[in-house]
This record gives structure tokens, C-alpha cells and sequence, in this order.
């Protein structure tokens, strides 16, 4: 909530993907389009990936485990994946190839966000951290933006649902997005996916309401001194200094400007 009269400038921090200090990513990248010298096939339902136990043995010791001679596959040079998804297993095999994950790869009944989970859920099932790392990356990227969607709904019970998930950052990271829009998760009178998640699923829940105890406090010490200006049309409320009597003041709940009147003005004691 701000004056009329005054702007802010946010600077946005571009994030970059970080490269690993090899350069066998570069090297290794176009082979998987020429499998020529293939010497193992990775099957899902219908597709087949027919790749190189030089490249994927020494991302996963999943697959250099299953390589081993002790095993049907070292000796067959086939691993069939057939509990997986055929679209989540092709980013996994991408990415130990080229260091690059498409969030696009998603069917359209599978959002981007939900796509994301589901790769740093194969990631930790088959041992490639660096896998993970970059899809957590891009799921807390994505989150910023998508924050309001269904996909970010849907993603919440996704990963509060895997035992294996809640060591990763993904649960800190979708209770970090809901209390930054805690104005609308919170708005007194209306139902939105996240609250209506956080009443299915105790653990959100929990760690929600922790997190926003822990903001409010933080907020308590911040705004002693300022005055309290609580919109009287969407009871939203937001902490400045004294607003000079002439100027409208901006609600960013209702993204309105409104004259003084249409606050409930206080000072917030020492």
C-alpha cells in the first residue's frame, strides 16, 4: 500500500543455470541423437532410448549398478523402466546427455509445475542429483509466476505425498510462494486451490500456519512506529508512515487507489 505519488523500482534478478565444471555435457549432448555406438537401450511403454553405458553409468549408479554383470540387463543391454512415465524419463535421459530440462515437455493434462515434481521424483529414485537440483531450480522459478493455477494446487499434494520429496526443497519452497501472496491465500470470505489444499493435506497445513506465525512476528517488530491502513473494501491490510491527507492511497489486494476515507487508520504502538 503506497502513496499516489511514489514508485518503486524492483529489480529483477535473472537466474542462469549452472553448469558443471566437466565439459562432457558439451561433448556427450549430440549423442544421444546419434546412437550409433549405442551399447544399452533404456525402454518405457513404447518409446526406447537406445544410449551409451559411458554416459549414463557414470550420471546414475542406478544404471551402473544395473550394468553390472551380476544382472540380466548387463548381460541383455535392455532396462525396461516400466513403472515410470515415457515423458518424465525422456527429460531424465535428456538431461544425462545435455544438462537441460524443458518444462514445456509437459502434456497439456499435465502442468508444468506437476511435470517438474514428477522429474525430481525420478531424479531421486534413480540417483541423479544433478537431475533433481535443476528441476527444483525451475519448479521454484516457475512457482513465482504460477503461483495462483491449479498446477500449483495439484504440485502441493504431489510433494507432500512423497516421503522422498520432503527431504528436497520443493515443501519450503511452496510455503515460501503461499506467504508471499499470504493477502489472497488468506482473504477473509473467499476459497482459493491453496487453502483448499492446505484443508486436505495436514503436513501444508502445518507448516503453512508456522511459517505465517513466524512472519507475523517479524512483521510485529517491523511496523512499531508506522500506521496500520486496512482497506475497508477488501479488509486488507498494509503498514506505512504517515500518508499525507491530500493523496490517494494504493490497495494492492483490490489494485485500486482509494482517498484516506476508505481506510481504518492507526498507529501502531511502541
Amino acid at each position: 500500500m503506497t502513496a499516489m505519488a511514489s514508485t518503486g523500482n524492483t529489480a529483477a534478478a535473472n537466474s542462469q543455470q549452472t553448469k558443471p565444471n566437466d565439459n562432457l555435457y558439451t561433448a556427450t549432448q549430440d549423442l544421444l541423437t546419434f546412437p550409433r555406438y549405442s551399447d544399452l537401450t533404456i525402454t518405457c511403454g513404447n518409446r526406447k532410448w537406445r544410449v551409451h553405458k559411458s554416459v549414463v553409468c557414470q550420471r546414475s549408479p542406478f544404471f551402473a549398478k544395473a550394468c553390472e554383470g551380476g544382472f540380466k540387463e548387463g548381460s541383455s543391454g535392455v532396462i525396461n523402466l516400466a513403472e515410470d512415465d515415457p515423458i518424465v524419463v525422456n527429460e531424465l535421459i535428456r538431461h544425462m546427455y545435455a544438462f537441460k530440462i524443458d518444462d514445456q515437455a509437459a502434456l497439456p493434462w499435465l502442468g508444468s509445475l506437476v511435470f517438474m515434481v514428477h522429474v525430481v521424483i525420478i531424479a531421486d529414485k534413480y540417483d541423479v542429483p544433478r537431475v533433481a537440483k535443476l528441476a527444483e531450480t525451475r519448479f521454484s522459478e516457475r512457482a513465482n509466476t504460477d503461483w495462483a493455477t491449479d498446477d500449483f494446487a495439484t504440485a502441493i499434494e504431489l510433494i507432500y505425498g512423497s516421503t522422498a520429496l520432503l527431504k528436497s526443497e520443493l515443501p519450503r519452497c511452496v510455503v515460501r510462494v503461499a506467504l508471499a501472496h499470504d493477502h489472497v491465500v488468506f482473504a477473509e470470505g473467499k476459497r482459493n486451490a491453496i487453502r483448499a489444499v492446505a484443508d486436505r493435506v495436514p503436513e501444508f497445513a502445518t507448516a503453512l500456519a508456522s511459517g505465517m506465525h513466524h512472519k507475523i512476528a517479524l512483521t510485529a517488530q517491523a511496523v512499531q512506529g508506522l500506521k496500520s491502513y486496512q482497506c475497508k473494501h477488501c479488509h486488507n491490510v498494509a503498514f506505512e508512515k504517515n500518508m499525507p491527507a491530500n493523496l490517494n492511497i494504493y490497495c494492492r489486494s483490490c489494485n485500486t487507489f482509494y482517498p484516506e476515507s476508505g481506510f481504518i487508520v492507526s498507529t501502531v504502538l511502541n
